[in-house]
């Protein structure tokens, strides 16, 4: 099945677009505006609350609304768990997202049908409480930490707290919206309960993920013929293509030390004496009873990487030649059902077969290649396979006509009417009277009575996935088979949780400049108006120095004007520049720490003083290890406009208490004092300098 999902929430912007759910509170981005910048793009949408003591949640499709409020018990049946109020709440104040309606873009590309999308994991298979990792090692985690789960059942999955069913809380819910007939296209909507730990701690718009663990399927159906091959035998064919192929042996296989067939080894024969090509196991028909084919339905096979469309080929290991290439494939296609078409008849005897079904591979879907297609000779890897039960059986004649469906237990959706497992059904065809009877017992099911033109098809149990039948030729009926119908393959996934994201809203601040200066007075000697010793501590009577905030300072001046080396002397503000007067520690809550003070500048910015000599000063963050502070490095000359230097000497150095705001400076080179220093501003904080 050539089945391709692509994932892109704005199909007009270049490349693939996320949905974005943001925490802040109220709707963030809005479909149909100007950023993001196309109206096909989804994102945020207004959830409602009717009360926030038992109220009801709204925003979304009908069907989410009423997953998420356990309408009918819709959310509590599915997964074991319901929303509380503090979580309703917190929904109607962040809000959720909603996709585009193609955010999910299907492709059939051989005529498949496509007839369902659904979440899973990688393999096509339910969710069932996988851990979310942001990356090797790191989980993704609410604020209060907890890890995440995930967990899925069809158009619906969850992020919980616990890997335990029906345990811990709901933190997310996402919904995939499969309104289109033909299942080519859908949305996603998502909503979150409470927010998420976002890593970064650098970024206050960090973004995090559901990453490619949460994935959509389609479940897909198409036919496989035989007529890509030609007259001829083998010990296995194959037809499809790379991503969806069936593989067709015997049962009883015998290769020598090289991998090629054997005379004593089943063979598969290809002819085309019937409605199209058709195939047999040793000849041309199924006419020995007890003769087997084993049908394997496979994916990755590298054989069919050219649009050839079939192969046949007497080694089970890569040889040359044109009939010598290995059965080598990646993985398995697990489906819910199949059929088979008898084509080439002899004779007028009804026609008597088994089919067994099965899961090959093991837990892991370990694809069975090469020498150990076979296992133990003759037919040892097959001896190994799990059974997979049948929930129904169907019949139709060779003019289409329905001729029965038998089902062992009760009718699987009610619809009726239905056979009774083991009866007999006559009917009169233009190939003659059929007395058609079907028996299911576990994985088997034992058809007789059946005509040319005649096509079987079963479903499995309870929903379980088989990959792999065998038909066992069971009467003295010759027949043989042109078609092998999949119902319902689990074609194609790709991740889709790497595209929903949950952005920090980030804290929020109200600053203004306070009253206090940093002033430096360059008279030699500490002066007690304005200067500070550079042994005095930080705070309190221990701990670090003024002077050790300086320590790292790279390329310091040496005024030859002034005694000694090093800083002529430091100062200190004596408080915070700035007064905080409000703001936000936004939804994640305050860190530990939840007000710190930085200085930053723009490189290269003048300072608005110069040296005695004349040169402008420029600013600098401080890099490596003298990260954090802000450092006056000397321009280089230029006669009335200076320009800035990278590596210019510095002149003055300053630094903040992270804890309190208060500034510190430490100066190397006498200042212009005739030229007073501008304030200089980053972000909303004011730094005022005073050199005297």
């Amino acid at each position: 099945m050539a089945i391709t999902i692509t994932i892109d929430n704005d199909t007009v912007a270049a490349g693939s677009q996320p949905l974005i759910e943001d925490e802040s509170l109220g709707v963030q981005t809005p479909a149909g505006t100007a950023t993001p910048p196309s109206t096909d793009t989804g994102n945020e949408v207004d959830v409602t609350l009717t009360n926030p003591v038992g109220g009801t949640l709204g925003g979304f499709q009908t069907t989410f609304n009423n997953f998420l409020n356990n309408v009918g018990s819709a959310l509590s049946t599915t997964f074991g768990l319901t929303l509380g109020d503090t979580q309703r709440v917190f929904a109607a104040a962040n809000d959720g997202a909603s996709s585009a309606s193609n955010f999910i873009t299907v492709t059939a590309s051989a005529g498949e049908t496509v007839s369902d999308l659904f979440f899973s994991d990688s393999a096509g298979a339910a969710l069932d409480g996988d851990q979310v990792f942001i990356s090797a090692g790191v989980p993704l985690q609410t604020t209060s930490g907890d890890n995440i789960y995930l967990w899925s059942s069809g158009d619906f999955a969850i992020a919980t707290t616990s890997s335990t069913a029906g345990a811990g809380r709901i933190v997310a819910a996402f919904y995939l919206n499969d309104t289109d007939p033909n299942h080519l296209q859908a949305q996603v909507q998502m909503v979150t309960f409470e927010a998420l730990k976002h890593p970064n701690t650098g970024s206050f718009d960090d973004a995090v993920n559901f990453t490619n663990l949460l994935q959509v399927s389609a479940a897909g159906s198409t036919s496989f013929n035989f007529d890509a091959l030609k007259s001829s035998g083998g010990i296995w064919a194959a037809v499809g293509n790379n991503q969806s192929a069936i593989v067709v042996s015997g049962y009883s296989l015998d290769v020598d030390s090289a991998g090629k067939i054997q005379n004593t080894s089943d063979k598969i024969a290809v002819s085309q004496g019937g409605t199209g090509t058709t195939i047999g196991v040793n000849n041309q028909l199924f006419d020995h009873v007890g003769e087997r084919a084993v049908f394997t339905l496979v994916s990755g096979l590298d054989s069919l990487t050219s649009a050839n469309g079939g192969i046949l080929s007497d080694y089970v290991v890569d040889h040359t030649g044109p009939t010598a290439e290995g059965l080598n494939y990646t993985g398995y296609i697990n489906v819910v059902g199949a059929g088979i078409f008898v084509s080439q008849t002899q004779g007028n005897l009804p026609k008597d077969f088994n089919i067994d079904l099965y899961h090959a591979g093991g837990a892991g879907n370990v694809p069975e290649v090469g020498f150990n297609y076979i296992g133990t000779e003759p037919s040892g890897a097959f001896q190994d396979d799990s059974g997979v039960n049948v929930a129904t059986v169907t019949i139709k004649a060779d003019d289409g006509h329905v001729v029965g469906t038998w089902v062992l237990g009760a009718d699987p959706d009610g619809a009726g009417p239905l056979q009774a497992n083991g009866a007999t059904v006559t009917y009169t065809s233009p190939n003659g009277t059929a007395h058609v009877q079907v028996t299911i017992s576990g994985n088997d099911i034992d058809i007789n009575g059946v005509l040319g033109g005649y096509t079987a098809s079963w479903t499995s149990a309870n929903g379980a996935t088989f990959n792999r039948f065998t038909l066992t030729d069971s009467g003295s009926g010759q027949f043989d088979v042109g078609r092998v119908d999949l119902i319902q393959g689990l074609a194609s996934h790709t991740p889709v949780g790497g595209n929903l994201v949950v952005q920090d809203d980030g804290p929020t601040i109200t600053a203004a400049p306070s009253t206090q200066t940093v002033t430096h007075d360059e008279t030699p000697g500490v002066q007690a108006d304005t200067d500070v010793a550079g042994t005095a501590f930080i705070t309190g009577g221990s701990g670090a120095t003024v002077s050790s905030l300086f320590t790292n300072v790279p390329s310091q001046g040496d005024d030859l004007d002034v005694a000694g080396t090093g800083a002529i002397g430091f100062a200190r503000s004596g408080g915070s520049l700035v007064n905080v007067t409000g703001g936000s520690a936004g939804t994640d809550g305050p860190a530990a720490q939840e007000l710190t003070y930085a200085l930053h500048v723009t490189d290269g910015t003048f300072s608005g003083v110069s040296t005695t000599e004349g040169t402008q000063i420029f600013l600098y963050n401080g890099t490596g290890s003298a990260a954090g502070l802000v450092l006056g490095r000397v321009g280089t000359e230029g006669g009335a406009t200076d320009t800035a230097n990278a590596s210019g000497t510095v002149a003055f150095a300053l630094a903040a208490n992270s804890l309190t705001g208060e500034v510190f400076i430490s100066q190397y080179l006498s200042l212009n004092i005739r030229r007073v220093a501008r304030p200089t501003t980053s972000r909303s904080r004011l730094l005022r300098l005073r050199f005297r």
